[in-house]
């Protein structure tokens, strides 16, 4: 039969009007293409399920969202897809939304008497940006969450350019928005409670079910002025269910409070990666960040004047963690515990928590027995071990011996290469594979201001150790990591003056 041969060529040469070539090379047109009856009943129903579906695809409707007492009419059969029968609540859009649509939502504040929640594979997005359109969780009126971001079958829901507030919720996660699967770009998350997240909390899955992954990200946000049982900011990753397919990046994190010990004011951080983004004036008892559980990294990152009880920079915890690349952890500060970051070296599986190519300074503690940069806690039974490279750890401070670093409980699995390093008192002892130590000063620009950038007489200059990273790699600043041969320590590699840039 024609169709078998050369069928859905005959197709292509309706629908777009062109010569072709059957298999057998012979040129045709339209015209004088052969065909028997069945062949043609064959073929155009090929060609008009071929348009239904190309159609379909091109499909994707908007739909308006107006504040109430605006122009919007609530044309509800219509699936308010124009401005004239706009909805005039987020949700009812929101609903009428199929995967691929849009809901866009004009200027104003939305007051909620419920969360909104989205689940299919849609884009909620503000007209003129976070700026200009807020979404009121309404509490004390209401308590409820803001927003629950569920699209658990794709993860591609985008929930984009809102400012959203007063949340209010004791019994769950994320009083600002809580996501199972998709991603919140260009929001601003504040002033939110949550017993478990105040801003925003991420979890691959809820809780009891089905293990899977859902993409999630959190991208160019504010989160700050959020408070929290558990976590003030936020909690990035999903815990026992954690998955590592999402990251936070570009994001400021601050002024958020934790109250429940063991917890951060900050962020939780578990089976994510977080780039570029600053972590800064967060209160609880750990004061930034909490990491661990399965490669959480954290990429050009600023930790900045946190304050906490057992920490006040970074806590990495309980395994399975990456640790830090090209970060500054600067300015924090203890009362009982590690004033910049604090090491707990407690698996049993064999893993290593890294610091590579970061400058940690001016954090302090109060306590005599801990460290005001890094304090190394191992417990006897534990696999893991600890390495630094090509980093700086100076001018930090203690209320005892241990300025810089400290061994808490003399652990022999850590590693020390190529770093700047101020007084120790022997502090790695009993661990040996301490290697290339500079204990000059490394002649920052201007530490009281936070410029940790290499001064032109810095000894920390062309002193590190290659890493296959480094090859397409940057610093803190975003510029290229090896500039003159070899690599510097810490987070900036340093720039001669009159240097030309080139941009793309």
């Amino acid at each position: 039969m024609c169709c078998d041969n050369y069928g859905s060529q005959g197709v292509l040469s309706v629908i777009i009007g062109k010569n072709i070539k059957t298999p057998q090379g012979r040129e045709m047109t339209n015209l004088n293409f052969h065909r028997t009856a069945d062949c043609v009943g064959r073929t155009c129903l090929f060609a008009v399920v071929w348009l239904v579906s190309a159609l379909a695809v091109q499909a994707a409707d908007t739909h308006y969202v107006s504040m109430p007492g605006g122009y919007g009419t609530n044309d509800t059969a219509g699936g308010y897809t124009n401005w004239e029968g706009a909805a005039t609540q987020i949700q009812w859009a929101v609903t009428a939304a199929v995967d691929g649509d849009t809901v866009l939502v004009t200027n104003g504040t939305y007051n909620l008497t419920n969360q909104i929640v989205v689940t299919n594979a849609i884009t909620l997005q503000s007209v003129n940006g976070r700026d200009f359109t807020f979404i009121n969780g309404n509490y004390p009126a209401y308590s409820n969450r803001c927003m629950l971001l569920s699209d658990t079958n794709t993860g591609i829901a985008i929930v984009d350019g809102f400012t959203i507030s007063n949340g209010y919720i004791t019994t769950s996660s994320g009083g600002g928005v809580y996501i199972f699967g998709g991603s919140l770009k260009n929001c601003h998350i504040h002033d939110n409670y949550g017993a478990y997240g105040g801003g925003v909390a991420m979890a691959t899955v809820p809780w009891g079910r089905p293990f899977y992954y859902a993409k999630q990200d959190v991208l160019n946000c504010i989160i700050n002025s959020n408070r929290g049982g558990n976590f003030g900011g936020a909690l990035i990753g999903g815990g026992q269910y954690g998955g590592n397919c999402g990251m936070v990046s570009n994001c400021v994190i601050s002024y958020n409070t934790a109250t429940t010990a063991g917890y951060p004011g900050g962020l939780e951080l578990g089976e994510k990666s977080m780039y570029n983004s600053e972590i800064s004036y967060n209160t609880g008892p750990i004061g930034g960040i909490k990491a661990g559980w399965n490669a959480s990294m954290i990429y050009e990152c600023k930790i900045i004047g946190n304050s906490g009880t057992d920490c006040g920079g970074v806590s990495f915890s309980k395994g399975h963690t990456w640790g830090l690349r090209n970060c500054l952890v600067y300015s924090n500060h203890a009362t009982t515990g590690a004033g910049g970051v604090k090491i707990w070296m407690e698996c049993r599986y064999v893993i290593s928590d890294i610091i590579r190519n970061s400058t940690i300074v001016s954090n302090s503690t109060d306590s005599s027995t801990n460290a005001g940069g890094i304090y190394f806690y191992s417990l006897a039974n534990s696999n893991e071990s600890a390495s630094i490279y090509n980093s700086i750890v100076y001018y930090n401070s203690a209320g005892g011996p241990y300025s810089n670093v400290c061994n808490g409980l003399g652990s022999t699995n850590i590693n020390v290469y190529n770093c700047c390093i101020g007084t120790t008192n022997d502090a790695f002892l009993p661990a040996t594979n301490v290697n290339n130590i500079i204990y000059a000063d490394p002649l920052l620009i201007d530490l009281p201001v936070g410029n940790c950038r290499l001064s032109s007489s810095s000894p920390c200059i062309n002193a590190g150790m290659f890493e296959t990273w480094m090859t397409t790699g940057v610093d803190l600043d975003n510029r290229i990591r090896i500039r003159y041969g070899i690599v510097d320590l810490g987070a900036y590699e340093f720039v001669r003056s009159g240097t030309i840039y080139g941009f793309h």
